[in-house]
């Protein structure tokens, strides 16, 4: 295995390792702020990841830190957007729910897109390398601009659920959802 692939094998463990923990931390402090820091993150990775020069030092220097920045917020993103997606959604249509969280993700591929036709756009230079950077840079500050995007979003549309009045919990009025199937689904 050369190199380059066995180094960027460390994203994916990151993420998930890391991803875990932002479930333990929306628990705790809501989807909202995980939300937020995971957005904060990967914008700031992408930063990092847009200023690798076409004559970098190495993978160490230029991309691991890009990378360590970018997977724990790329994990946190997703683990705050399931969680807000499902929580508080009635045990009859927690299916639905779940359904319509997967499809939103799999259109959010659509991203890819927009920020592989920025990179090959702005794929021009004097020979092939400093082409092919100068549209990575393109491509990751788009995904900066994309984050900032999704961080007002984040922050102006994701709310704490609403608790129900004490009156609406014992009478079982209210939002039609039994607190403890949504409490025992947030914690899981």
């Amino acid at each position: 295995m050369s190199r380059l692939p066995a180094a960027l094998l460390i994203g994916g463990p990151v993420t998930a390792v890391l991803g875990s923990a932002g479930q333990a931390l929306v628990t705790r402090i809501g989807a909202r702020p995980v939300a937020a820091g995971g957005l904060a993150l990967v914008g700031a990775g992408s930063g990092l990841l847009a200023g690798v020069p076409v004559d970098g030092g190495g993978f160490v220097r230029d991309l691991l830190p890009g990378l360590l920045v970018f997977g724990p917020g790329l994990g946190a993103c997703a683990v705050a957007g399931s969680i807000a997606a499902l929580t508080g959604v009635a045990e009859r249509e927690s299916g639905v729910a779940s359904g319509i969280n997967t499809a939103a993700f799999q259109i959010g591929a659509f991203g890819v897109a927009v920020v592989s036709s920025v990179a090959v756009s702005a794929t021009h230079g004097s020979g092939r390398l400093a082409a092919m950077t100068a549209g990575y840079q393109a491509a990751f500050t788009a995904c900066v601009v994309l984050t900032a995007a999704g961080l007002a979003c984040a922050t102006v549309l994701l709310r704490r659920p609403r608790r129900p009045a004490r009156s609406e919990t014992e009478t079982g009025t209210g939002t039609g959802t039994d607190p403890t199937v949504t409490e025992r689904r947030v914690r899981s």
